[in-house]
């Protein structure tokens, strides 16, 4: 099971955490008999982290998520509550951070997830960096804060037209110097998991990627109503887009969708599927079975009107 902890940066800031989050709905159902559970996969709970841009939200939404969680020592999961991480003091041991910023990143979300436990974000920059003061361990760091580190990335921005963090497979890497090729300079991203990348397909920012899930937020019908603006993505992106946007719907009529009903969440979620199976040639949604399954776990009724199965 993953453990993982939820960190709040306020803008002057100070630092809160979550208790500890413990596997996700797919995680217990891989698990097979369990007395405990999830109602929610992991990243219908990052969802519900989204907009999160004060204290009280950040309360609320934690509130949100730990109530999808089930033990068998009483009715309910966590207690929710919220402590306060004081500077200098590091976050309890956990397998995955995902850090909440008051202040959008340069990506245009609040949000950043990583292995590494050791980070100390720094208020005010664009990147979740480890200041390594007083962390041995963060020395190495290739996201250390350091200001002759930003002002070169920037150069290297202004010079190349590198976007300053791209978005791919799901997630955010960030411009973090380059490297000389044989076809010349190659920008270098790294992504939470550590891993470098210097990438020889297109730079796909990871601003403009925020930007159309924004517009999803307001309004999941656009997947249809505005195709040609979303079918210009990758397909990486449409994909995860696309389950985005039908989890929108499915959060607020509520989850899962397994009938159809009369109302607007019915046209979203009928225009949305229509979209995906029926529109966009991006991608075969039919022999793409991640894609189904987790499709078909968030809009059930209306995936299966194209599957024509009784499950995917």
């Amino acid at each position: 099971m993953t453990r993982r902890r939820i960190i709040f940066i306020c803008k002057d800031g100070r630092r809160y955490i979550t208790e500890e989050f413990n596997g996700d709905k797919n995680e217990y159902a891989a698990r097979g008999q369990c007395q405990d559970g999830c109602d929610m996969a992991w990243s219908e709970i990052r969802d519900i982290f989204q907009e999160t841009a004060t204290y009280t939200q950040f309360i609320k939404a934690n509130l949100k998520a730990q109530a999808a969680y089930h033990s068998f020592l009483g009715e309910d999961g966590n207690s929710g509550v919220v402590r306060n991480l004081r500077k200098g003091r590091e976050a309890p041991d956990a397998d995955r951070i995902l850090f909440v910023y008051a202040d959008p990143l340069a990506t245009g979300t609040r949000l950043f997830e990583t292995q590494r436990t050791c980070f100390t974000p720094v208020p005010g920059s664009p990147y979740p960096a480890c200041s390594g003061q007083y962390r041995e361990r963060c020395q190495g760091c290739p996201l250390r804060h350091d200001p002759g580190q930003t002002l070169e990335r920037k150069r290297l921005q202004v010079e190349h037209g590198w976007p300053m963090a791209i978005h791919t497979e799901g997630e955010d890497a960030y411009l973090i110097g380059a490297q000389t090729m044989q076809d010349g300079l190659e920008p270098i991203y790294l992504f939470p998991d550590g891993q470098h990348d210097q990438p020889s397909r297109m730079l796909h920012p990871a601003e403009e990627f925020y930007r159309l899930r924004g517009i999803l937020r307001d309004d999941p019908r656009a997947l249809d109503d505005q195709c040609e603006l979303f079918c210009a993505c990758p397909p990486d992106w449409y994909k995860e887009l696309a389950l985005y946007a039908m989890r929108r719907i499915a959060l607020v009529h509520g989850l899962p969708m397994t009938e159809c009903v009369q109302s607007e969440h019915e046209w979203a979620a009928h225009h949305v599927t229509k979209a995906v199976f029926e529109e966009q040639d991006l991608f075969d949604p039919y022999s793409d079975t991640a894609f189904l399954n987790s499709a078909a776990a968030i809009l059930p009724w209306y995936v299966r009107r194209y599957t024509k199965q009784g499950d995917v």
